[in-house]
């Protein structure tokens, strides 16, 4: 396995966030875009040769992906296995496959230097960090008291103050591939350096879902950064806070990502200069559109991180079970594996790490956090922080 530069406990954030299988399910084996399919010719296929491939397949050139060769084509609904079976005839593809979707989860609610220990002031709640038994998710009590939902256990944590005495990771660029990001986010505007919409076809990767500022936050969050009036150690703290960010949205707002997106964006990564890319997606469809992807990212010399999935069962899930792929499951506040975590057994050991993954404090989009009682505008709420500490499904 290839090791990157990145502070080492970045390749432990994608457990945080792993997925429901996708609502949309035209197969029977899991959802795919209905009438599109995804086709990669052989090397040294003349272009007329794949047009004619397209015409008797039955297909219409939509995009391509020019490094992998790869081709979204658009058939006829519900036509789409028997346009597969017509590709797959003709001698100069390689392969032919459904634009599968992926899905994220739907929300729901030793250095002997001495450890760093930050400002943010919802640090205290993140476990994952620094687990000292405390209570975590608390809100306002009687008498001036806070109820918890979550007590940890003692150094059931990463030993984040600890790493940081020795690093706080470099300002590389971190892929994001998920619903994009709040880059107008306190935490996460000075660490956004650019992506692009895949979903909506333009530069504008704004997240209208919340998963993505979600990873955002739990990889970059700035470390002890004053904001507010008066300004005070607001928000949260990601584990690497010197990183910086690439976004790429890929995902809708109900949470649905498709193979072709995901692969354009992987692709996007790449030429961007990124050095780690963050899938904190997937399904139990095996793709080789998106192998293909996964495998040009490795051999650019990325790291490429993804979720081990959420099923609590050793069904492999991709694309964090292809071979280049760190595939991370989940521990929870106990130090015991998750109990929606999916893991691999000794037969078939797909699932390599495994990271803090319930009850998560991270950054959440501003428009879609209001005080209680009252409706706040992106204007208003840009001058305070809200975190969320979204419990892994």
């Amino acid at each position: 396995m290839r090791v990157g530069t990145l502070f080492a406990t970045l390749v432990l954030v994608a457990s945080v966030f792993v997925m429901r299988p996708s609502a949309q399910t035209p197969a029977a084996n899991g959802g795919f875009v209905a009438g599109e399919v995804i086709v990669k010719f052989k090397p040294g296929v003349s272009g007329k040769a794949k047009g004619d491939a397209h015409r008797q397949g039955g297909g219409v050139l939509k995009h391509q992906i020019a490094r992998t060769g790869q081709q979204l084509v658009t058939v006829s609904r519900g036509n789409e296995q028997a346009a597969i079976g017509r590709y797959r005839n003709n001698p100069n593809v390689l392969y032919a496959e459904p634009n599968y979707i992926r899905s994220i989860p739907k929300p729901v609610a030793q250095s002997q230097a001495s450890p760093v220990m930050p400002g943010d002031y919802y640090f205290r709640e993140q476990w994952a960090l620094h687990n000292t038994g405390q209570g975590f998710l608390c809100i306002p009590w009687i008498d001036g008291d806070f109820l918890c939902f979550y007590v940890g256990t003692p150094d059931a944590d990463i030993d984040a103050p600890e790493a940081w005495a020795v690093s706080q990771g470099t300002n590389i660029p971190v892929a994001i591939v998920d619903s994009g990001i709040d880059y107008t986010h306190p935490d996460l505007a000075s660490k956004f350096i650019g992506g692009w919409d895949f979903v909506n076809n333009d530069g504008d990767p704004m997240d209208d879902h919340g998963h993505g500022t979600h990873v955002a936050g739990t990889i970059a969050a700035a470390m002890s950064n004053p904001t507010g009036d008066p300004a005070a150690d607001e928000g949260v703290v990601g584990v690497a806070p010197n990183a910086v960010i690439l976004s790429y949205k890929v995902c809708t707002p109900d949470g649905s990502c498709d193979d072709f997106a995901i692969a354009q964006a992987i692709d996007r990564a790449v030429t961007d200069g990124a050095r780690v890319i963050n899938l904190s997606l997937g399904g139990t469809e095996y793709s080789q559109a998106m192998f293909d992807a996964v495998e040009d990212a490795w051999n650019a010399g990325l790291v490429i991180v993804a979720a081990a999935g959420n099923n609590g069962v050793t069904t492999p899930f991709y694309p964090a079970a292809f071979p280049h792929v760190v595939s991370v499951g989940a521990f929870d506040e106990d130090h015991l594996r998750a109990s929606f975590s999916n893991y691999s057994t000794d037969a078939d050991d797909w699932v390599e790490l495994a990271a803090p993954g319930n009850a998560i404090m991270s950054s959440y989009p501003m428009d879609q956090c209001g005080g209680a009682g009252t409706t706040r505008t992106r204007r208003s709420l840009a001058a305070r922080f809200r975190s969320t500490g979204a419990r892994t499904p």
